[in-house]
């Protein structure tokens, strides 16, 4: 009954409020009751200026509007009051000074900036002054000024207030959007009222930002109020229109129609996800304020309940941020969640810290993430940062990111920085919230500095040529006991500085530049201990001495040189420099044992070109490699010989050890594979501009040694414009199997594989995709593929994706599905998942979102 009673009353608005087609009622010379007829929507186009044109990707509207050149040349025209009319005529012409005068035929009046024709013209004096009061006009209404038009069966003008009503016709205007640009809508009325060049409304109106040939959809209300002062449209009680068949039924509608934020509900985002079920996101917009507002967004979810999520956003003078919270009370299907877990997991000593994690954690969830951006002056700023989670698998469930493997580290900081010419200085706090979810691939506990004190400064070209420079840090490293074994981690005080002086020599086509540095770092240290990498999970063995009391002190000299060699040539019709550039840079430090040295913050990295002219080929200061060695490289790019573009860049390198290196970040160096050879791997970079619309780019690093690769990648992008991407990346690193970090396994290599597509395949239709392929463990991590299409006056999008979502050591595979089906009015409303716009821009570099 109820239904029957919804589908009534849509009836009897959508039929008593107007007629389903407009009318144009010609002008009847007899005075008789005039003849209304349908009007065709090819006549309104024409009578609206409507141009007709073939359809391309830079006009998917198949026309555009014309207005006269007289009319664009003066876009603001004074009051109609304020300005000499020139009248002119092709029929009889009455003139009466105390009386109505009347012109006939195809009358034209006409100023700066603005055209009015009629067939007849009806000029009414005020009595007491005799100045034109209100001008009638009949048959064949056009108004036009610039940017906005209103046509009609007759129409009155109102002198005095410069107010405009036009009867039986049509309106076109243009608007401003901040994701479209500039729209241009149109609709039919009843009766159209101008009160001044920023307000109109319209009684029994329709309104569209369609093509006027074949509108797509269309919205009709008994009022419509078009207000560009207020930045605001309002239509009550509004139907909109797919076609000619009714879709849904509001008693008040309000829209934007310009760039400006106003407080009100925003369209929802709807979808499925195979996790939380159905549901529907109904944001608040709360705008408080020009420099700060809120967003408060309900989400039902059918599996799991009623989550709120609330974005505060501030901008001031000195600084600006975001602060958001979320709370999901009672999730149904993280109870669930449990209750398999437990089944599934029994209790073990691996799975033992996991299950009483998770069978702590409560069924209320949430989330606040807080950033802060301060700019005191030109010299001093901070930054905060603050991220936590109520349970592991807060991000497996919620995540906005699902790309990638979730992420199970949550970054916390506040930090004050300084920054002058020759110093740069900064004090902080760093804290990470590190995730154990069961079912992923176990994450190490991060080290928190409680606080961070460190310094920067450089004093080049002083007193006989040397140049002078120096970096320092202090930093207390604080960390929890070892999530398994609940042994205590090193923790403890170090301090670094390492000043430096060198000489450099340069002119135009070589440099020299010899170099002498001071590693200088001491500990403090309590409960040191040695990460065993060797079994998984990693754990952490006891030192025989817990207490590391020690200051390292180590000289490091460097010299580097290079030549820059150019030559011109031309190649056909174009002309191109080419460069060489080669470079030898020998580095020096002597060996010393670190070994009883815990591990704060360094790694070793992959192998690369960027590695041959560091001083150091670990990235912290826990461990300084020991050198006796020539780095030797080069580098050649060709420019273009007009524009000096770079069509080629390319280097080449390895280094050659005078002996091998001793120092690793663990004691028996399975760290680096490398630790016997003579010769580095061969490294090279390459990037290559084969066209302007395609571009390869190569990072590798070949182990003759091994007679393999030690890491590359490899980009091939094709974008022709902004509407076609293709793109292609391949990826290996020895060694760098997350699944498998354990150097002294076989399967412990990664390779992946990334093509990413969009693509039109007609004017209006466009198909993604992106597939993203784990080579090492044979099987997928991303399926992602959709259709998206989009005409003059609305877009949709159908997106579906299955998502690696979690993979442990047993090669087990957690997928997520998900489904996002985004429709588009444009000029009105953008209606379904926003998840959908954020997926395919992390998944697709480049991509163009039209939502």
């Amino acid at each position: 009954m109820r239904r029957l009673l919804s589908i009534l009353l849509l009836y009897l608005l959508t039929n008593s409020a107007f007629s389903a087609e407009p009318q144009l009622c010609p002008i009847n010379p007899t005075n008789q009751k005039p003849t209304c007829v349908t009007t065709p929507m090819s006549d309104w186009a024409k009578l609206l200026g409507w141009t007709p044109s073939t359809p391309s990707p830079s006009n998917i509207c198949g026309g555009y509007y014309a207005e006269p050149a007289e009319i664009t040349a003066h876009p603001n025209p004074l009051p109609i009051a304020d300005m000499q009319m020139d009248i002119t005529s092709t029929g009889p012409a009455v003139y009466s000074p105390n009386n109505f005068s009347t012109l006939e035929g195809d009358v034209t009046l006409t100023q700066p900036g603005r055209a009015i024709n009629a067939d007849k013209v009806i000029l009414i004096p005020n009595p007491d002054t005799g100045q034109t009061a209100f001008i009638d006009l009949q048959g064949h209404v056009r108004y036009q000024e610039a940017s906005r038009l209103m046509v009609g069966e007759s129409a009155r003008i109102d002198m005095e207030k410069s107010t405009l009503v036009v009867n039986k016709g049509a309106y076109h205007m243009t608007r401003q959007t901040e994701k479209n640009g500039v729209l241009n809508v149109w609709g039919t009325a009843d009766e159209g009222h101008r009160d001044s060049p920023t307000y109109s409304w319209y009684k029994r109106a329709t309104y569209t930002t369609c093509q006027p040939t074949d509108p797509s959809w269309n919205v009709k209300s008994k009022n419509l109020t078009l207000d560009k002062e207020a930045g605001r449209g309002v239509a009550k009680h509004a139907v909109l229109y797919a076609k000619k068949v009714p879709i849904f039924y509001l008693p008040y509608m309000s829209f934007p129609i310009d760039k400006r934020r106003y407080s009100g509900f925003l369209y929802p985002d709807f979808g499925y996800d195979s996790q939380s079920g159905s549901f529907i996101s109904v944001p608040y917009y709360f705008n408080l304020a020009p420099n700060y507002d809120d967003t408060l967004t309900i989400t039902p979810m059918s599996k799991r309940g009623v989550m709120v999520d609330n974005l505060f956003r501030y901008l001031t003078p000195h600084n600006s941020g975001t602060l958001e919270l979320s709370y999901l009370p009672g999730d149904r299907a993280f109870e669930n969640f449990k209750i398999q877990t437990a089944q599934l997991y029994p209790p073990s000593y691996y799975n033992t810290p996991f299950l009483n994690d998770l069978n702590s954690s409560s069924n209320n969830r949430g989330s606040i993430a807080f950033h802060d951006d301060t700019r005191f002056n030109e010299h001093w700023s901070a930054v905060v940062d603050i991220n936590r989670v109520t349970d592991d698998y807060y991000f497996q469930d919620f995540g906005s990111n699902f790309t990638t493997v979730s992420t199970n580290q949550l970054f916390n900081q506040a930090a004050i920085n300084y920054q002058a010419e020759h110093w740069q200085w900064s004090g902080r706090v760093e804290d990470w919230q590190t995730l154990h979810p069961i079912d992923q691939t176990f994450a190490q506990d991060q080290y928190s500095r409680l606080p961070q004190f460190s310094f920067a400064t450089s004093w080049p070209d002083s007193a006989y040529g040397l140049s002078y420079s120096a970096n320092g840090e202090w930093v207390n490293f604080a960390h929890s006991n070892d999530f398994f074994t609940n042994v205590p981690y090193p923790n403890g005080n170090r301090i670094h500085f390492n000043p430096q002086v060198s000489f450099p020599m340069n002119n135009s086509g070589a440099f020299l530049t010899p170099a002498l540095a001071i590693d200088m770092t001491a500990y403090d240290v309590n409960n040191n201990g040695v990460l065993n990498i060797g079994v998984y999970p990693p754990t952490i063995v006891p030192d025989a001495n817990p207490n590391l009391r020690e200051i390292r002190t180590l000289p490091i000299f460097s010299l580097d040189g290079g030549l820059y060699l150019d030559k011109f040539y031309d190649f056909g019709k174009n002309g191109f420099q080419q460069t060489l550039e080669p470079r030898l840079f020998y580095l020096y430090v002597p060996p010393e044992d670190q070994n009883n040295i815990p591990i704060f913050d360094t790694t070793l990295p992959p192998f690369s070109f960027n590695e041959l002219y560091r001083t150091n080929r670990f990235m912290g200061y826990d461990r300084v490699g020991d050198a006796n060695q020539l780095s030797m490289g080069f580098t050649t790019r060709l420019l273009d010989g007009y524009s000096g573009a770079e069509k080629i860049n390319a280097s080449l390198g390895a280094i050659y050890y005078f002996r091998k290196h001793t120092v690793c970040i663990y004691e028996n160096c399975q760290d680096d594979p490398a630790i016997d050879d003579r010769i580095s791997p061969i490294a090279g970079q390459l990037t290559y501009i084969i066209n302007p619309a395609t571009t390869l780019t190569a990072n590798a690093a070949w182990d003759a040694n091994q007679s393999q690769m030690n890491n590359d990648a490899l980009t091939l992008q094709y974008r022709p414009d902004a509407k076609r991407l293709l793109s292609a990346t391949y990826t290996y690193i020895q060694g760098g199997d997350p699944i498998n970090p354990n150097p002294e396994s076989p399967e412990n290599n990664f390779q992946r594989i990334n093509l990413s597509l969009t693509w039109p395949i007609t004017e209006n239709w466009n198909v993604i995709g992106n597939w993203n392929y784990n080579i090492s463990h044979a099987h997928p991590e991303t399926y992602l593929y959709g259709l998206e299409y989009e005409n003059c006056c609305w877009a949709v999008r159908l997106v579906s994706s299955r998502i690696l979502e979690a993979e442990n050591v047993n090669d087990e595979l957690t997928f997520r599905s998900a489904y996002y089906l985004q429709f588009v009015l444009k000029g009105l409303a953008s209606v379904g998942q926003t998840g959908g716009s954020s997926l395919l821009r992390d998944s697709i570099p480049g991509y163009t979102d039209i939502f």
